[in-house]
């Protein structure tokens, strides 16, 4: 491990955390100025749109949450957790949950502005985190082998199965 604060499996991408933060400081400059700039003036408290765009934001935000504080938890709760392959819960859902969890925070920004300027700096968090993601899957190949290969199978990366989603939202632990 390269981090002494690291409690996971394997490597985490050199430039990780730098990445994380400077996506979501650039992200929500964009989305403040375009708020400020664009939205506000167009007058977008007044759009019969507003209570749709509330309640997306708030799914949205709902799932971030689970995601992230599951996949947390899981993966840093326990510092004498065994090493082995954690593929259950929101590990199910999805290979990458807590940046997942960010990535949806962003979209539920996105949705309650409707920032259309907010995509692009989504859109460049996106093909970073990917990045990061491919890098510590490597890691994962090489420490799990075929256990991880058969997960990278059954799980996919970014896009959750519908079925799979709504069976870990609805469980009854939100």
């Amino acid at each position: 491990m390269h981090n002494s604060h690291q409690h996971g499996i394997g490597k985490e991408h050199p430039q990780s955390h730098l990445i994380q933060a400077s996506c979501g400081l650039v992200f929500f400059i964009v989305w403040l100025l375009d708020l400020i700039l664009i939205q506000i003036p167009n007058d977008i408290l007044n759009n019969n749109l507003f209570i749709i765009q509330i309640l997306l934001f708030l799914i949205f935000l709902i799932l971030a949450i689970k995601f992230g504080m599951t996949s947390h938890n899981r993966l840093f709760g326990d510092i004498n957790q065994p090493t082995r392959l954690i593929s259950d819960d929101v590990f199910a859902v999805v290979r990458h949950p807590m940046y997942f969890s960010t990535l949806v925070v962003y979209l539920g920004f996105i949705f309650l502005s409707l920032s259309v300027i907010s995509l692009i700096p989504w859109v460049i968090a996106f093909i970073l985190y990917n990045k990061i993601a491919i890098f510590e899957e490597k890691e994962l190949e090489r420490i799990f082998g075929n256990e991880y290969f058969e997960y990278q199978k059954e799980v996919p990366r970014w896009i959750p199965n519908p079925s799979s989603l709504l069976k870990l939202l609805f469980k009854g632990d939100i």
